[in-house]
């Protein structure tokens, strides 16, 4: 469990009378730094899979895009001649 420096007294009287273990803030980020910068397996794999997703997401919006444009292009076009506007 990680404790934070302004850790209550009955969360420190809960912590020790079921002995469980502790790491201070510190020593947590310690614990998760990635070091000389080398993601391990699972971390590189997570951001391939973020990445993906985020690729995914592009293209999803492309294209809702390009249906926008067709569709404004059609009422354009509709209301050409008609002295409306389209929106």
């Amino acid at each position: 469990m990680v404790v934070g420096e302004n850790a209550g007294a009955s969360k420190l009287k809960a912590i020790a009378e079921k002995k469980i273990p502790t790491l201070s803030e510190d020593d947590f980020l310690e614990l998760i730094r990635v070091s000389d910068g080398v993601m391990d397996e699972k971390a590189i794999k997570a951001q391939e899979k973020e990445e993906q997703k985020i690729i995914q997401q592009a293209k999803e919006m492309e294209a809702r895009e390009k249906e926008e444009e067709k569709l404004r292009k059609r009422k354009e076009a509709a209301l050409e001649g008609t002295g409306i506007a389209a929106k």
